[in-house]
């Protein structure tokens, strides 16, 4: 299990409930649903450095926020945090989901973790109040151990699920049949509260 307890430990605003408006949720699933719907909007860039925001609206964009590695088992990691759309002030988090990509499963697994299925995944977040989400590829459910080092909070991420094939062949729809996309497979790892 990860120690890192250099790792600030900040609640994202969903983890909020009813705390954070049920408006500004219903806006953000809309943002993303309509984002989702088109092809190759979301494009991470093979650079491990360096951070920007890659998408905006008026009220919410969508931030890299950088790259590590969980070792010791080599696995990158993308971190991806939708941000409301405001000046941060001080000692206040405008972080309302955190959504960490598995860089060797979008950049060297082509077609596997794609730009849409880290869009639905940010769906499901905002819909099911999940501050933190991690989408990874494997070909087992041997992956999890990766999954628990993510350096998120002196714990690490603890608990996780399992998203079966069959969800991943219905977020990837017809690209799940395109001769061109090699894989069969995918993993789809949740953090369960």
């Amino acid at each position: 299990m990860a120690s890192q307890s250099n790792v600030r430990d900040t609640p994202t605003l969903i983890k909020r409930g009813a705390d954070y408006s049920s408006g500004k949720k219903r806006e953000l699933i809309d943002w993303l649903l309509m984002l989702e719907q088109k092809d190759n909007v979301l494009t991470l860039q093979p650079s491990k450095n360096g951070a920007g925001t890659l998408l905006k609206n008026d009220d919410f964009r969508i931030d890299y926020q950088g790259y590590f590695n969980s070792n010791p088992y080599d696995i990158g990691w993308i971190n991806l945090q939708v941000q409301e759309n405001t000046p941060r002030k001080s000692n206040t988090s405008t972080t309302v989901i955190t959504t960490y990509v598995h860089y060797q499963g979008y950049h060297h697994r082509r077609g596997r973790i794609t730009g849409n299925i880290i869009l639905r995944a940010m769906v499901q977040q905002a819909m099911h109040n999940i501050g933190e989400y991690s989408v990874f590829v494997s070909e087992s459910q041997e992956g999890a151990i990766v999954v628990q080092n993510i350096p998120r909070s002196p714990q690490g991420l603890i608990k996780y699920g399992w998203g079966s094939l069959e969800d991943a062949k219905r977020i990837q729809g017809q690209e799940w049949n395109n001769p061109k996309k090699k894989g069969k497979w995918a993993a789809i790892w949740v953090p369960k509260d």
